[in-house]
């Protein structure tokens, strides 16, 4: 036997998972998962219950023929078998179904195809099992061998003993002593029984007679007395009998007339049922024409709702935006007090700061008076030629050339530096002012991006609302797609009803024509010359359930076009909402698209403006401190400024000093003398002297008066800067004020546009009043989907009531015909029809009940009165027996007494037999056990010839075992081998005997296998195919590569 491939589908559905059965060779790999379902879909399709609950279908080949088996449930639950046969084109032939299957299966096999199917599964079980003993017994087939020969060993070992032991009985009977009855005695008591036999049948036979006399007389009296009262009931009986005929001449009419009246009363229903449809037809048009004005009304409302509430959303959008600009305006107006008091504040500040500084240059003047006058004295005052001082620097000229020297060289260090902080403060000057225009230029290109938050966040707002609408209309149409799977389920059941009535009818017409043909046959034999019978046309039969039949037809086919026609309609609007879906998706993705390209425009923004002061701006931007910080930015610039005039300021004096200490140097320089005489140098000195306290005084006085001018010259620079920056700040102030003030004049313009005052009542009245229409507008749009859907309905019902109309009239109209026809035919007219019409079906089953019980009672009184006659003409007439009574007890009382005597005679007559019987069965029981002892002994010796079968068993075991042998050496390319000697002996490629428990999992496999599909033929079949239990863990891919050295094909998928 050969499978080709095994089929299963889940109950109750179409798709199928197919296995197919191939060479180990060509195929990838072992099925791994689902080989235990494929088994039990197996075994069911062969005749198990139980197994899997899918259907299943095999094909296979079995002695040259190809087959498919089958096994499905239906429905109901109920379990379908079907073997059909295969040819060449791969058509199919049913063989058996059902019950036949299992029993043709089992002619064509000659054996049991679930025992063959066993041998070609390796169950995890088995395995398991085989693992656990090692032994041969683990296989079904090798075990019964097995236990044949142990079977044979038994039955030759129970011989023996029971040979001894009839040996053993045959001498313990010839030992006993046996007891003897004399056969005369036995004769006698034999004489004795029949002799009182004898006399109890004559007794017997005359108390019957007795009793029979007695019986005849008293049954003769009970028969007379029944026969009379019988009679009289048949003769009050027929006393009705005219109007019992009377009421069976009337029942002939009705039954004569009965398709007449049924015809005659189905026309009247019908003619009510049309009268109704179209009442109710009539009504349901005016209902559709009354539907239609109101749905046009609703919609004219509806427009005009629609209408009207875009124009109140306009209106509550404009003042929304008025609303808006009025905050705006009122929040700059605030703004711009603020900003008016701050400027105030700065202008005091300015004042104050001018009359600071007014107060210091009044000071500075009197400094720079004081310093003038100090200056006039000095050169008011007389200075010796050679004073002492002269004669001094004269004599330490050197020294005080070198100290000069020294400072000059330190200022002009301080110079350098001073030079250097100021090119770094103008180079920071620099940049920081770029920075600050760049920033102004970024600021106002990224104005249009700051509002990206609300943007992105009305955006999602969108698709959030377009992606509701979406799944509104994906629930609406599913729900779409469930009704019209309904439809598609109801067109089928309209179909095939259609095509079961369709062939009902077919056959129906066929037996009618057929039948008609006979009879018009018939009639022509019987008048060939009468033409006008030989014609049989379908035209001329009529029947009702051939009406019935295309009525039912013509109602499943307006049924399935009703169907089809509201699936169209579904399908119409499931592409509608389709269609919308896309379009709501399309918009979906453009928002998207808008969002990505504000946030990717923002983004390149970032890339592209890298430096370190543009991202701590946008990051200033996104927590809105931009304009602070495009302040803080502005103010270090000012403070940067204000340090380089004072950096100016210091390079200026030094330089001052530079040049005064050169002067001195020059002056040292040219003046240097030597002193001549010691008087001049005392009157020098003394003059000196003078000269040294005047000039200490004027040198004390003028360094506290440039002391005091330095002073005052500072705070005034510290005013002018603080003056600068207020005034900077002001002119800041006045742009933003001028700015809110254009700002707020716009605002005011525009809500003076949009709303024209009292901006909150009026919204407030158009937020009701659009609330109130949106309220209406709802119930009108609920009001006419439900009319809408209701006006369907009416149409549709309207639909299926004119075709209903139209099947009655015209079904009305061929039973008028056919009525006609009848009624010419039989002679009749309609009012002798109407009249037994008339009549009620329970007054017509009660006269045919009450005819039906005088019948029965008729005939049976009849049969018994005759029956009760003849019995008492055929009963005897014997003579009454005198005294019969007191002869019978006295007979009764003598059969007693024989009966006791009897009882005693058959007691002694048993006890007699039962010693000669006992006598005699021992000695027959002694002859049984020297023959059974004899025939045991011959069996014995027979029997030891059973050890040949036994040999001839372990033969064929062995060869089974040598055939696993080869299997499983060509599996494992010679590595492993088994042999059998009593037991299994397991070997490895050097012939040396191993343990099961030390092979690797998968060799045991590969064993277990060789075994398993060594195993005998059933009736010269022989499965040649392996399924391997999805259970047993092993290396699946030495497997596969053991088994594609095997001719055996396994189930792949």
């Amino acid at each position: 036997m050969k499978i080709y491939g095994i089929a299963l589908a889940p109950r109750g559905q179409k798709e199928k998972s197919v296995f197919d059965f191939q060479r180990a060779a060509s195929s990838r790999d072992i099925l791994k998962k689902g080989s235990n379902e494929l088994y039990d879909g197996l075994l069911r399709a062969l005749g198990d219950e139980n197994q899997t609950a899918k259907d299943v279908w095999v094909e296979f080949e079995l002695k040259g023929r190809r087959y498919v088996l089958s096994a499905t449930t239906n429905a109901e639950g109920v379990t379908r078998r079907a073997l059909k046969e295969k040819d060449c084109d791969g058509k199919t032939e049913v063989v058996a179904r059902e019950k036949r299957v299992n029993e043709e299966l089992y002619r064509l096999a000659g054996c049991d195809l679930r025992e063959l199917a066993q041998n070609c599964f390796a169950s995890a079980d088995g395995f398991k099992e085989f693992v656990k003993t090692g032994s041969a017994r683990s296989f079904a087939d090798l075990d019964g061998l097995l236990r044949t020969a142990d079977e044979g060993e038994k039955v030759f070992a129970g011989l023996k003993e029971r040979h001894g032991q009839a040996l053993e009985r045959a001498r313990r009977m010839t030992d006993a002593d046996i007891p003897f009855s004399a056969k005369e005695n036995i004769e006698k008591l034999f004489a004795a029984v029949k002799a009182n036999l004898a006399e109890r049948e004559e007794r017997a036979s005359e108390l019957e007679k007795l009793k029979r006399n007695m019986f005849g007389q008293k049954a003769a009296g009970a028969l007379a007395a029944e026969y009379a009262s019988d009679s009289a009931k048949l003769e009050k009986l027929l006393e009705n009998k005219d109007y019992i005929d009377l009421k069976r001449g009337q029942l002939a009419a009705y039954d004569e007339a009965c398709e007449l009246v049924a015809r005659m009363r189905r026309l009247d229903a019908e003619k009510q049922v049309l009268e109704a449809l179209k009442e109710k037809r009539q009504a349901l048009k005016g209902e559709i024409d009354w539907q239609d004005g109101e749905f046009v009304s609703i919609t004219e409302q509806l427009v005009s709702k629609q209408a009207q509430a875009d124009s109140l959303i306009a209106k509550k959008s404009r003042m929304e935006i008025a609303i808006d600009e009025q905050k705006k305006a009122e929040e700059l107006k605030r703004r711009n007090n603020e900003l008016t008091e701050s400027m105030g504040k700065l202008n005091v500040q300015l004042d104050r700061l001018e009359t600071k500084k007014v107060n210091l240059k009044n000071n500075l003047a009197d400094v720079e008076q004081s310093i003038a006058e100090i200056r006039q004295s000095m050169e008011s005052f007389n200075i010796p030629e050679q004073s002492i001082g002269e004669l001094m620097e004269n004599v330490r000229a050197e020294v005080k050339i070198t100290e000069i020297r020294a400072q000059t060289d330190r200022l002009q260090t301080e110079i350098a530096a001073r030079e250097s902080d100021i090119a770094d403060k103008e180079l920071t000057i620099s940049g920081q002012t770029k920075q600050l225009n760049s920033l102004m230029a970024l600021d106002s290109t990224v104005a249009p991006l700051k509002a990206k938050d609300a943007i992105v966040s009305v955006i999602d707002a969108k698709i959030d609302k377009l992606t509701l609408i979406n799944d509104s209309l994906k629930e609406k149409l599913n729900n779409f797609r469930r009704a019209l799977e309904d439809n598609g389920f109801q067109e089928m059941r309209l179909e095939q009803s259609s095509e079961s009535i369709s062939t009902v009818l077919v056959r129906k017409q066929f037996a009618k024509e057929e039948e008609f043909k006979r009879q018009v046959l018939l009639a022509g034999r019987e008048e060939p010359d009468n033409i006008s019978v030989m014609s049989a046309l379908p035209a001329q039969l009529d029947d009702p359930e051939i009406e019935r039949l295309k009525s039912d037809l013509a109602n499943r086919t307006m049924d399935r076009q009703e169907a089809m026609r509201a699936s169209a309609m579904l399908k119409g609007a499931m592409g509608e909402i389709s269609r919308h879906i896309a379009v709501n998706n399309a918009e979906i993705e453009s928002l998207r698209q808008e969002k990505s390209n504000i946030n990717r425009k923002y983004l390149e923004l970032v890339a592209q403006n890298q430096a370190e002061s543009t991202q701590q701006y946008l990051k200033s931007l996104e927590t809105n401190g931009a304009t602070r910080y495009l302040l803080g930015i502005q103010e270090d610039v000012v403070k940067n400024e204000t340090e380089l005039r004072a950096l100016k300021r210091d390079l200026e004096q030094k330089k001052g000093r530079l040049t005064e200490l050169t002067t001195r140097l020059n002056y040292l320089s040219d003046n240097r003398r030597s002193v001549s005489d010691e008087g001049g140098l005392e009157v020098i000195m003394q003059t000196n002297e003078q000269i040294k306290h005047e000039l200490a005084d004027i040198g004390d006085r003028l360094s506290l008066s440039y002391k005091q001018h330095k002073t005052i010259l500072d705070t005034i620079d510290q005013l002018d800067n603080k003056r600068l920056r207020i005034q900077e700040l002001i002119i800041e102030t006045l742009q933003k004020i001028r700015a809110n003030e254009r700002e707020i004049v716009a605002a005011g313009e525009k809500a003076e546009e949009f709303a024209g005052g009292e901006t909150e009542e009026r919204l407030a009245e158009l937020e009701g009043e659009l609330e109130e229409v949106e309220s209406e507008r709802n119930m009108l749009f609920d009001s006419k989907e439900n009319l809408s859907r209701q006006v369907f309905d009416k149409r549709v019902e309207l639909r299926c009531l004119e075709i209903d109309c139209d099947v009655k009239e015209k079904a009305l109209e061929e039973s008028r015909r056919s009525l006609s026809e009848m009624l010419k035919s039989s002679e009749r007219n309609e009012e002798w029809i109407r009249a037994i019409a008339d009549l009620s079906d329970e007054d017509i089953e009660a006269t045919r009940r009450g005819v039906k019980n005088f019948d029965y009672l008729f005939e049976k009184l009849t049969e018994r009165t005759d029956t009760e006659k003849r019995a008492l003409e055929l009963l005897p007439r014997e003579k009454e027996i005198p005294r019969a009574a007191e002869r019978a007890a006295h007979l009764e009382r003598r059969l007693a007494n024989l009966d006791a005597k009897a009882a005693e005679l058959e007691e002694k007559l048993d006890y007699e037999l039962n010693v000669f019987v006992n006598t005699g069965a021992l000695k027959v029981s002694l002859a049984q056990a020297a023959n059974e002892a004899e025939i045991l002994g011959g069996l014995t010796e027979a029997l030891n010839e059973t050890k040949v079968a036994s040999a001839i068993i372990y033969d064929k075991v062995k060869s089974v075992v040598a055939y696993a042998d080869s299997l499983l050496k060509t599996m494992s390319e010679g590595r492993l081998g088994v042999s059998f000697e009593n037991e299994l002996v397991f070997s490895d490629s050097e012939q040396n005997a191993i343990e099961l428990a030390g092979i690797e999992n998968t060799d045991r496999l590969l064993i277990y296998l060789s075994l398993l599909l060594a195993q005998p033929a059933h009736n010269g079949e022989r499965g040649n195919w392996l399924i391997v239990d999805e259970r047993i863990v092993c290396n699946r891919l030495k497997l596969n590569k053991a088994l594609s050295l095997l001719d055996v094909e396994y189930a792949a998928v």
